[in-house]
């Protein structure tokens, strides 16, 4: 029985699970990062970007599937872009956001369309 409710819980997760899109090549990346992103059907042109930064060990895909942005930007229609951390850069994948080094302002420009 145990290994049924195993099963089904895995299932479900599959099933659920939203596939996020690579972005291999987005500009400047000083910090060696992956980025992967959300586009929910029906977005046409521009529409607001929420950016997700997954917890230390876990994954874009991880964080997405565990975390509830993407309905939510399938209900109100905006792009989640979710940065993923390397392990060559901090070896749990965290993001340093708590180390005041890394707390320097970084100008950047993503540019979004249609066409990934």
């Amino acid at each position: 029985m145990k290994n049924l409710l195993l099963f089904f819980f895995f299932s479900s997760q599959i099933c659920f699970a939203q596939t996020l899109t690579n972005i291999p090549s987005f500009g400047t990346n000083p910090g060696n990062l992956s980025m992967h992103i959300y586009q929910p059907n029906g977005i046409v042109g521009s529409a607001p970007i929420v950016v997700v930064l997954h917890g230390c060990t876990q994954t874009a895909q991880q964080a997405a599937d565990q975390t509830g942005w993407n309905k939510l930007a399938d209900v109100n229609k905006f792009y989640v872009v979710y940065p993923e951390q390397s392990i060559f850069n901090n070896s749990n994948r965290c993001f340093n956001w708590f180390l005041s080094g890394d707390q320097e302002k970084i100008k950047a420009k993503i540019y979004l369309s249609n066409k990934w």
